[in-house]
């Protein structure tokens, strides 16, 4: 089965070919090749039986001191949420992406790569804005579709459903954790409304349920530190986002990439540092339970540097 991306590449490829061969071509060869490039395109069109569509769009609409009237959205409000928001999704589509690969497959799947949200389109009604996904190759979206799916689900689950949310904070990432509670600090603060859509998927919330959705967020007992250490690098998975590392002591320990290192700059530091002792610049995560043993702080990698920088 096709997805909706691959569709409307071929539907793009027909009609571009098809313009090419509409003007005087004197050439009987090209013209040739044309018409059987053509009847390729055709033909594969004609055997789509049904297309698989994923939307891998996000729209948002906000209220309050966020925007000015119907005129426009005030910039440092969508820059700040749409920055978390891209980085909560390339997170969620990391994890998802992560957990389809074995350890033995990780580092030989190539064309995968990372993708990221941008801002493709304002919107209008209250005032907001649209974010698209963009992707390395046509596969992802469906991957992407899931993450956006997820995201959505778990804003709404925050405000509404706080038995499901408490489940939701002992299996979600700190670093999922951290962005959602990022997320509601600056619209709660500033939004009288939030309102979300992606395909099926659909929540609306009012001023108060953003900021009942904060005070239940905030209580996580999650704690950030920029972190510096010299370790060995034992390899780079640009596929899931993912690094491994031996420590100081000996122990050998897995954390993700940011989502500001794109896959040429992952590629160099592998290229550079793997298996050698290097300078690792990292954000910890630490999440204290309020009952329990305390979790393994989990790792994300900002940064490498050579041992003596």
């Amino acid at each position: 089965m096709k997805t909706y991306s691959e569709y409307i590449w071929l539907k793009r490829q027909l009609a571009e070919m098809q313009e090419v061969l509409s003007q005087n071509i004197d050439s009987p060869l090209m013209r040739a090749s044309l018409e059987k490039r053509i009847a390729s395109l055709q033909s594969e069109l004609d055997s789509i039986g049904s297309v698989e569509y994923f939307d891998t769009s996000l729209k948002l609409w906000f209220g309050g001191e966020a925007v000015y009237g119907s005129m426009g959205i005030f910039s440092d409000f969508a820059s700040k949420t749409s920055v978390i928001l891209s980085n909560m999704i390339a997170t969620k589509y990391t994890e998802i992406v992560s957990g389809k690969l074995s350890q033995s497959e990780r580092g030989k799947i190539k064309g995968i790569g990372k993708g990221k949200m941008y801002i493709s389109n304002i919107l209008h009604g209250s005032f907001g804005y649209e974010m698209g996904w963009v992707r390395n190759n046509l596969f992802s979206e469906q991957d992407a579709s899931q993450a956006i799916e997820e995201v959505i689900s778990l804003i709404d689950i925050a405000a509404k459903d706080e038995e499901r949310l408490e489940d939701i904070l002992q299996s979600e990432s700190p670093r999922t954790i951290t962005y959602l509670r990022n997320f509601y600090k600056t619209v709660s603060e500033t939004s009288n409304i939030l309102k979300m859509e992606s395909g099926m998927n659909h929540t609306e919330l009012s001023k108060t349920e953003l900021q009942t959705g904060y005070s239940r967020i905030k209580q996580s007992n999650i704690t950030e530190t920029y972190l510096t250490m010299e370790a060995r690098l034992s390899g780079i998975f640009t596929d899931s986002g993912t690094f491994e590392f031996i420590d100081d002591q000996g122990h050998r320990k897995t954390g993700n990439t940011t989502e500001d290192l794109d896959d040429e700059q992952l590629t160099e530091y592998a290229r550079l540092y793997t298996n050698q002792m290097c300078k690792l610049i990292m954000k910890e995560y630490r999440e204290t339970p309020s009952h329990g043993k305390p979790k393994a702080p989990t790792y994300e990698l900002l940064q490498i540097q050579d041992i003596n920088n």
